[in-house]
């Protein structure tokens, strides 16, 4: 079969919005734009309350990858092998990742106790509720994978 070279030249731009590459973009922009607000907050915050957030910070980054035990990966790669399951690989992916709730609410009260003591009510307020929204972050860790593959 011959491709003729108007259909070639046709498909180079799409080329350049390669969703990976868009992707790795973007990510690499949001890192970027966390680093350059990092001294703006730490300012902000005072020696006292960057402690606090640090940890803070250091829970959240951890947390969804803890809870999520792989399971984004695992199934980016089932997306990958096995072509007709995307949808239903999808769907139990958004089930578990609403059921990291449960150990995310147990594991969120001996954290504060542990790492972040003398919590005023606002905090621990905006705490519990970035706890809440693990799941949302290994919902999106599920996504993101299927999206590159």
């Amino acid at each position: 079969m011959r491709v003729s070279a108007r259909r070639i030249k046709a498909r180079r731009p799409l080329a350049l919005v390669n969703p990976p590459i868009v992707m790795a973009f973007g990510r690499f922009g949001a890192m970027f734009l966390a680093v350059v607000s990092a001294p703006i907050i730490a300012r902000a915050l005072g020696p006292q309350g960057r402690g606090v957030t640090a940890a803070a910070l250091a829970v959240f980054v951890v947390m969804p990858v803890l809870l999520g035990m792989g399971v984004p990966l695992a199934i980016g790669r089932r997306v990958s092998v096995q072509e007709g399951l995307r949808e239903d690989l999808v769907r139990t992916g958004r089930a578990y990742a609403a059921l990291t709730l449960v150990p995310a609410a147990l594991t969120a009260i001996p954290i504060e106790a542990l790492l972040l003591p003398g919590l005023g009510t606002a905090e621990r307020f905006a705490y519990y509720l970035s706890v809440a929204l693990v799941p949302l972050t290994v919902s999106w860790s599920i996504d993101a994978n299927v999206l590159v593959v």
